[in-house]
């Protein structure tokens, strides 16, 4: 499967506009505030229907109209053609999602498409606080497992409910019974997202261990839950109660990048790799995470690399170019790196795109 072209109404910078892809590697070209990224998140909105940069769906609309199209079609069984129209409304956005021109369900639309993005901000995963990698795990979780979504949001539902409970408790408006049934839905939900982290972090390292380039074969995570359970909560009751929040549960987990390139001890990249070094580490994450991807829906996503050249060194550039995928790859880049190692992408297909004056 992938992508043949794509067409933009409204979209950010792009007013009006049409591209066509190659099925190998797609070099998107062009300078700084040019519109490439927007492209790349054009392609991640239909996979996900929702922005990687943006933090309101509205600021995707471009800013001379209420209404925004992003379509593409793509190569499979059926060649369909998909398509997202926002609305800007009164104080929210309405999304429609099209299969062939007729409406359908979200659910059904994002069966339709699988995307991996890698841009220069991904680097916090191993940098950043534990909530950043939680949020990158949950992102690739729930646009691949239903269940995962619907327990993810039913935790969070009760997490925030029994946190509010715990402050009236305090002030005397309310009493411990009323903590049982969501203490019981946090513990449900709570565990079963345990599971499935720790099923994805699993296979994660097994891709990483047996992956033929050596820097990702390096390369594990190193999994940090922190459990729950109806006992741990009743024991931390008293703690909870001062603090007005819960203290265990996976919204307490973390997960943290590691290399035997270093010695056990000093192994951990967010304090002991050079920054070139931390993001192939993410890179070699996204490479799993597209396998990861394959096996839950049965087909290839496309890889989006935003910028992943910048602030790498000769080495590291090859690196990247080396790595073997069967996914179509996106690239977007001021200008082509090296020459040499270029020439052995250029073998794959390449279609260099530059966004026209306005």
């Amino acid at each position: 499967m992938y992508i043949k072209n794509l067409t933009l109404k409204n979209f950010r910078s792009w007013k009006n506009y049409s591209f066509d892809f190659t099925p190998g590697v797609n070099v998107i070209l062009g300078p700084n505030a040019s519109g490439k990224t927007n492209v790349l998140e054009a392609l991640y909105f239909l996979s996900s229907s929702k922005s990687f940069r943006a933090e309101k769906t509205s600021q995707a609309i471009n800013w001379d109209s209420n209404q925004s199209q992003i379509s593409c079609q793509i190569s499979n069984n059926e060649n369909a053609q998909l398509g997202i129209t926002l609305l800007q409304g009164e104080g929210q956005i309405q999304k429609s999602f099209l299969i062939n021109k007729k409406g359908e369900t979200r659910k059904k639309f994002l069966q339709q498409l699988q995307s991996v993005v890698f841009r220069p901000e991904d680097i916090r995963m191993i940098t950043g606080s534990p909530s950043k990698r939680r949020q990158f795990l949950d992102l690739l979780l729930v646009n691949v497992d239903w269940q995962y979504r619907q327990s993810l949001r039913n935790y969070n539902k009760a997490l925030k409910q029994r946190n509010q409970l715990l402050d009236l408790i305090r002030e005397g408006m309310a009493n411990k019974r009323e903590l049982f049934f969501w203490d019981q839905s946090l513990v449900k939900n709570g565990q079963l997202i345990t599971d499935k982290r720790r099923e994805v972090i699993y296979f994660f390292n097994n891709f990483l261990l047996h992956h033929p380039i050596e820097y990702v074969s390096n390369i594990s995570i190193k999994y940090l839950p922190v459990p729950i359970s109806s006992t741990l909560l009743e024991n931390s009751y008293s703690l909870d109660l001062r603090r007005g929040s819960t203290s265990h549960g996976p919204q307490k987990d973390d997960f943290r990048f590691q290399s035997s390139e270093f010695p056990e001890k000093d192994n951990d990249l967010a304090y002991f790799a050079s920054r070139g070094q931390q993001r192939l580490g993410i890179l070699a994450f996204k490479l799993a995470e597209i396998a990861y991807v394959k096996l839950k829906t049965n087909q290839s996503p496309i890889l989006l690399l935003d910028d992943v050249f910048s602030e790498l060194d000769e080495e590291h550039q090859k690196v990247i170019l080396d790595l073997k995928t069967d996914s179509q790859i996106f690239i977007t880049t001021t200008h082509l790196i090296k020459d040499k190692f270029w020439n052995n992408l250029i073998k794959t297909e390449i279609s260099c795109l530059t966004k026209p004056d306005r």
